[in-house]
Parts: C-alpha cells; sequence; structure tokens
C-alpha cells in the first residue's frame, strides 16, 4: 500500500512540473528569483498585447517575456528589466524610419533574442551595466548607438544592411569605458563599428561589405575579421591579431598605436602610419599592392618603430617604408622621408585564427 502511495505521488509531481511552464504561459506575473514574469503575445488571459504596456506594468527586477510575432511599436526601457524574446528571427520589433526604435536609459538590464527593424538610430543605449545579445538589428539608418556610458555588453549580435542618404550609417557607434563588443557579425553597413573610449574590448567580430570603414577605435581591437571594406581598422590602442584581407586599406595606425600580429591580405595599401611612435611589429603583408607608408604633418622626422614584419617575400636586406614629412592632405604634398624595418621576417607569421 505504500508502494502504491508513494508511486501515486511521483505521478503527480510528474504532472505538477510538466503543467507548470503552460500555467506560466497564461498568468500576467509568476514568481522567480530575479522578480515577477509578464508575458506578451500569448494565447491565454493574462498576456500583453504590446510590449510596451508590459513594460509599464511591470517593476524593477521582472522578466517581460514576448512569444514570437511581429510588433509594430516603439519601445522604452526605464526600468531594470530583462526583456526576452522567444527567438530572434522570429520576433519582430519594427519602428518608424526616423526615429530611435528601442530606448535603453536603465542600468541593469539586458535585451535578447529579437529582431528590430528601422530607426535612426534603430537601437540607442543611454544607460550603464547593460547587456544587449543575440538580436538582430537591421533596416535602418542607424545601428546601434551607445552614448556616453559604461560597462555595457554588445555581444553575439547580428546587424545588417545600415544606410543613410545624408550621413553614412554606422553598424554600432559607441562613446563608452570599459564595455564589451564580442562575437557580433556587421555586413553591408556604410560603415561597421566605431569605437570610442577606454578599456573597452573589441573582441571576435566579423566586419564585411562596408562601403567605408570596417573598424575605427580609440581603445584597440583584437582577434576581429575585416573583409571587403573600403578600408579595415583604423585608430589607436593595441592593434593585434586582426585578420584583414580584401579591403583597399588594411590598418591606419594613429598616435602611439601598438599593430602587432595581423595578417593583411589581398589589400590594395596594407597599413599606413599617419603619426608618430607608432611601433608596427610581426605582421604579416601578403598579396599587396603597396605594403607601407607614413605621412606625418610637422617637419622633424617621423618616429615610428617598424621591426620583424613579413613584407610578401623573404629579404635579405632591410625593408624601405616610405613616406611624407610636413605632409599637407589639402594638396597632397610633402617632403619625401624613408622608414626602416631593419629585421624583417623571413617567412609569414603562424597566427591562430588567421585562416
Amino acid at each position: 500500500m505504500k508502494r502504491k502511495w508513494l508511486a501515486m505521488g511521483i505521478i503527480l509531481l510528474f504532472v505538477g512540473v510538466t503543467i507548470a511552464p503552460t500555467i506560466a504561459q497564461n498568468t500576467e506575473k509568476q514568481s522567480s528569483t530575479r522578480g515577477n514574469w509578464l508575458y506578451v503575445g500569448g494565447d491565454g488571459p493574462g498576456n500583453f498585447t504590446k510590449i510596451q504596456d508590459a513594460i509599464n506594468n511591470a517593476s524593477n527586477g521582472d522578466t517581460v517575456y514576448v512569444y514570437a510575432k511581429s510588433y509594430h511599436e516603439r519601445i522604452f526601457i526605464n526600468k531594470t528589466l530583462l526583456l526576452i524574446g522567444e527567438n530572434r528571427n522570429d520576433t519582430e520589433i519594427i519602428g518608424e524610419p526616423k526615429s530611435t526604435t528601442l530606448n535603453v536609459n536603465k542600468q541593469g538590464s539586458l535585451i535578447s533574442g529579437f529582431k528590430i527593424e528601422q530607426g535612426n538610430p534603430i537601437v540607442k543605449v543611454t544607460s550603464n551595466n547593460t547587456t544587449f545579445s543575440n538580436n538582430i538589428v537591421t533596416n535602418g539608418e542607424w545601428g546601434i548607438l551607445l552614448d556616453c556610458v559604461s560597462g555595457n555588453n554588445i555581444e553575439n549580435n547580428i546587424i545588417t544592411h545600415i544606410h543613410s542618404d545624408n550621413v553614412p550609417g554606422l553598424g554600432i557607434e559607441a562613446y563608452c569605458n570599459q564595455s564589451n563588443f564580442e562575437n557580433n557579425s556587421l555586413s553591408y553597413c556604410d560603415c561597421g563599428m566605431y569605437i570610442d573610449g577606454s578599456l573597452d574590448r573589441i573582441h571576435s567580430n566579423i566586419i564585411s561589405n562596408s562601403w567605408e570603414f570596417g573598424l575605427g577605435t580609440t581603445t584597440g581591437a583584437d582577434h576581429n575579421k575585416i573583409m571587403n571594406c573600403s578600408s579595415g581598422v583604423g585608430g589607436t590602442g593595441k592593434i593585434s591579431y586582426n585578420l584583414i584581407e580584401n579591403c583597399g586599406l588594411g590598418i591606419s595606425g594613429g598616435y602611439n598605436a601598438n599593430i602587432s600580429y595581423n595578417t593583411i591580405r589581398n589589400c590594395s595599401t596594407g597599413l599606413e602610419a599617419n603619426s608618430v611612435n607608432i611601433h608596427i611589429s610581426y605582421n604579416n603583408f601578403i598579396n599587396i599592392s603597396l605594403e607601407a607608408f607614413f605621412l606625418f604633418e610637422e617637419v622633424k622626422p617621423a618616429h615610428n618603430y617598424w621591426y620583424g614584419n613579413y613584407w610578401e617575400k623573404p629579404r635579405l636586406f632591410p625593408k624601405v617604408i616610405f613616406g611624407y614629412l610636413r605632409y599637407n592632405p589639402y594638396i597632397g604634398f610633402g617632403i619625401p622621408w624613408i622608414n626602416f624595418d631593419w629585421h624583417p621576417a623571413q617567412e609569414p607569421y603562424d597566427i591562430p585564427g588567421m585562416t
């Protein structure tokens, strides 16, 4: 008899666990470790029809779960929330071409699982410690804007088809500190990604088919792939372990940049050093029409450091890099000058991830 009651108890427990998620779909709020759950687009009673209505009824720490449908609305998040879409291919938020579609200005929020379309910008973040992950951002004049923020995570997103007829449309534009941009895929944007800040991490992104630049940075970048862009990577900081191919210009290095262990191949020009105190070392230049040059707007010698780069082929003698001092960009003229890579590499470096 005891075993019979025990078996019945196990069956009831199993049934209860199986039914619980279904009940949750039809309930406006359910307790969780992070707060209450609110649902949008479900079939049962207690579901909201608009995402913004659910956000307005939520409290800090709640989760808003959105079922896969198309929602024609603009979203404003002013509470610390988890906003979760059922899946990023079919849970669509469609905004207006000239307005912000998703605006986040409360720190600590997470947005994931959406396809967000149209807007200028499509997504705007003005809060710290915000995570925007696993989303698709597409068909707008401006993709994602982070404005005066820190501690944010922008990761595992697809940003595509960003174009403006007025000024070039940016896939990601950020003015931030200590933020993370990782594993994003950007394609067919006027410009790929521009990050202006300090201590940011720009890592393992793939940027392709930008008719202007692929990646601009004041904080460095590593392990990114930039392909089929007018120019690949430009900026300062430590620029290392990147693959740049099929671009007009591979890398443009600014003041005090450290450019090392990159592979630049099948580009018209490999590298432009447009300031001083730039360290260029242990890079591969492969199938490049013009491997490198430098431009310096002052008359004093351009002090840059070239060491151990592979220049197309083994070299017995130092590699000469031609450039100009007191270069005037308006007339395209300066005083001819030369730098040297005194110890060029005899074979290309086998750099991990450069396939």
